[in-house]
């Protein structure tokens, strides 16, 4: 009958993060919901409570008959969740206090942490919430390229695990002690913690969750000069790429880093043109998508050229029920779909990226409003002189 006993209670082995994280899934479940951040109160007070109750730069992570104890760094997480959810620099003022450098300044591939060194931790290679957080406060800028190396590292290991004797299902022990409710976690090759950062801008869910919190996606943060920039990096095969409004800037060209499983950088270029740049090159010339209706005449015009694009969609005030028409085009002097591509090849040709977007001007799936604009803005950059020459230069 005491407060802090009882299955999944403050005396838990768990600790503290037996109560904070379904504090946490609850919280951003109902703000998502109702749109009302006062729903992450009941977590800020009990990370406050906690926070309160340190001793140096430790928290206590359970309670006994006699206080207060186990004290231990206090796991960033919960409050990255705050911030991810509410944008408030308060929440992120909760993640950033007592951080244990050696703990977190790096990624960690390992499957779980639980019963650590923190108050808090993960189960299922899901291990960086806290480093993603540095590189979105701007502290991390190496943290894209470190994440996924560690995933690729790990998938491969998962691979060659699940395909060793020791868990071939037709000779394995099943009733050895690692066959556990878990290891379906643990064998599974779907390390998704990277892409998912850094595809949706927002920390992989915590346990049991439902929402996906995707931090800038409302309000939209990314600005389209920096969206066309990206799309010039994947095109051009570039990792060094930068944008700039300067005639005399120059690029260096650094293929991306691939991992030695693809067997080559011309493996995954070949890749791009058989799925992505495929796909993009099926945007403008299927009957039915998107951009064949805003594209597919313009794109006939030109016929010297090779066009690919990426409608997007995205709710900037859903209150109101407008939305935010994003189109990225990319018109290229090769064909870079359904063929052989190697990184040469990317490195030496010629395209033209035109990233449009529209603010909260257009209704829920109409593009109807804008796409004769948008077809008069296409033809007059492909029709002008500055686009001509440049698209004759060599590399």
């Amino acid at each position: 009958g005491k407060w802090w006993g009882g299955y999944y209670g403050w005396r838990w082995p768990h600790g503290s993060v037996s109560l904070l994280e379904p504090l946490s899934v609850a919280g951003m479940n109902a703000a998502a919901l109702t749109g009302d951040m006062k729903h992450l109160d009941l977590l800020r007070s009990q990370m406050d409570m906690l926070w309160g109750l340190r001793q140096g730069e430790m928290v206590p992570n359970r309670h006994y008959d006699e206080g207060w104890r186990d004290f231990r760094h206090p796991h960033p997480m919960f409050g990255v969740y705050l911030w991810a959810t509410s944008m408030d620099e308060a929440d992120a003022n909760r993640a950033e206090r007592g951080w244990a450098h050696e703990l977190f300044d790096a990624v960690n591939p390992a499957y779980s942490s639980y019963g650590q060194k923190t108050a808090g931790g993960h189960m299922g290679f899901n291990g960086n919430t806290a480093q993603w957080f540095r590189f979105m406060r701007g502290q991390w800028p190496d943290y894209p390229e470190r994440i996924l190396e560690a995933n690729l590292i790990t998938i491969a290991e998962q691979i060659a695990k699940f395909r060793s004797e020791e868990n071939n299902p037709l000779t394995m022990d099943h009733y050895r002690e690692s066959m556990t409710i878990h290891m379906w976690q643990q064998l599974t090759p779907m390390i998704i913690e990277g892409l998912a950062q850094l595809t949706l801008g927002g920390p992989m869910q915590l346990a049991n969750a439902i929402v996906q919190v995707a931090s800038g996606a409302d309000p939209i943060s990314t600005t389209p000069f920096k969206m066309a920039e990206m799309a010039a990096s994947l095109f051009s095969f570039n990792k060094r790429f930068k944008g700039s409004v300067l005639d005399k800037h120059q690029n260096t060209h650094q293929p991306f880093d691939t991992h030695e499983s693809w067997g080559g950088a011309d493996n995954v270029t070949d890749f791009h043109a058989q799925n992505l740049f495929r796909a993009m090159h099926h945007a403008v010339h299927a009957n039915g998508a998107t951009g064949f209706d805003l594209l597919n005449g313009v794109a006939n015009e030109f016929v010297d050229y090779h066009f690919y694009a990426k409608t997007g969609t995205i709710s900037g005030q859903r209150s109101v029920g407008k939305r935010d028409k994003n189109l990225m085009i990319v018109i290229s002097r090769e064909p870079l779909h359904e063929r052989s591509l190697t990184v040469e090849d990317l490195k030496t040709n010629r395209f033209f990226v035109l990233y449009f977007s529209f603010y909260k001007q257009s209704g829920a799936s109409e593009w109807k409003e804008v796409a004769e604009p948008l077809r008069n803005m296409v033809r007059t950059v492909v029709q002008s002189n500055s686009f001509k020459n440049f698209m004759k230069q060599d590399r």
